[in-house]
């Protein structure tokens, strides 16, 4: 079992909670030449520029791993799920169990990678694509395909201290 952040207040999410399934728009895309399907981090985030940078490398030296850009950002284990709940979203999104039904592509990565200035996007890119460690890595689990979202949230436990 995987692990995912998401909202149920955003349409696509809570049609999946409905549904059971989530579908990478990455892999619509593929099914369907011309769909358009994109994530909505695609059209929310603010790092186009970085983004862009990554996907160049991705398709010249990594072909075969998945584009950021519309794959499912999924994680390995619940604690990496709330911390990055925490750093990206302020804990606003809720921690969901997934089941990869259908890969055409994943790949494990360090997130923490993205996090540099402009003269390293490059270098950084080889090394997240690369799959390498940051010193304190968040691992994410691109995912081009589909999940079974199982209806059981995952609530992060409170230190009684």
């Amino acid at each position: 079992m995987y692990f995912i952040a998401g909202n149920p207040e955003e349409l696509l999410f809570s049609t999946a909670l409905k549904t059971g399934k989530l579908v990478s728009p990455a892999f619509t895309n593929l099914l369907v030449p011309n769909a358009g399907s994109v994530s909505l981090y695609q059209v929310l985030h603010a790092d186009r520029e970085k983004e862009a940078t990554f996907e160049k490398i991705r398709e010249k030296h990594y072909p075969n791993s998945p584009t950021r850009l519309g794959a499912l950002y999924l994680f390995q284990d619940v604690d990496s799920a709330h911390k990055a709940n925490e750093v990206w979203w302020q804990g606003k999104r809720h921690i969901y169990g997934v089941d990869i039904v259908l890969s055409h592509s994943q790949l494990l990565a360090d997130s923490n990678w993205l996090n540099c200035k402009q003269e390293n996007w490059g270098d950084n890119a080889h090394s997240y694509f690369k799959g390498l460690h940051t010193e304190t890595p968040l691992l994410e689990v691109l995912l081009v395909g589909v999940a079974n979202l199982r209806n059981e949230r995952f609530v992060l436990e409170q230190s009684s201290h």
